[in-house]
């Protein structure tokens, strides 16, 4: 389980204002979380190492299942609101690694929809990654 808060921005269905905050709960089939750091690493002739980290990257893969009908398009507003940079809250309830907290993340690529065996049922698939 999930919770997004984000500004409707794009794909703005029945109901929904533009520019208003609204709240999701997902149902995730998978949360996966990665850490990307960018560091140096000098060694001694004696053994020992330094190292200098510059940068350190919090990201989590994730994927939503199931999806059919106003679930989906209000998904879709959800995802198409984020794709140019807004930041938005997560919380990943409940899986390994997750903070307590909600986290301020951004959409991190494009996101990517399946068709579940020629059905009417639709997987998504996103990043996010964490300011």
């Amino acid at each position: 389980m999930a919770a997004v808060n984000y500004t409707a921005k794009r794909s703005i269905i029945t109901g929904h204002v533009l520019d208003t905050a609204y709240d999701l709960d997902l149902i995730l089939e998978q949360a996966d979380r990665s850490v990307r750091t960018k560091k140096n690493q000098i060694r001694s002739l004696g053994g020992n190492t330094e190292t200098i980290l510059q940068s350190m990257d919090v990201s989590w893969s994730l994927t939503i299942g199931s999806l059919t009908g106003a679930t989906l398009n209000g998904v879709r507003e959800f995802l198409d609101s984020v794709q140019g940079g807004e930041i938005f809250t997560l919380d990943v309830m409940g899986s390994v690694g997750a903070p307590d907290n909600p986290l301020s993340v951004i959409a991190d690529g494009d996101y990517m929809e399946t068709r579940v065996n020629n059905s009417n049922l639709f997987t998504i698939s996103f990043n996010v990654r964490v300011v």
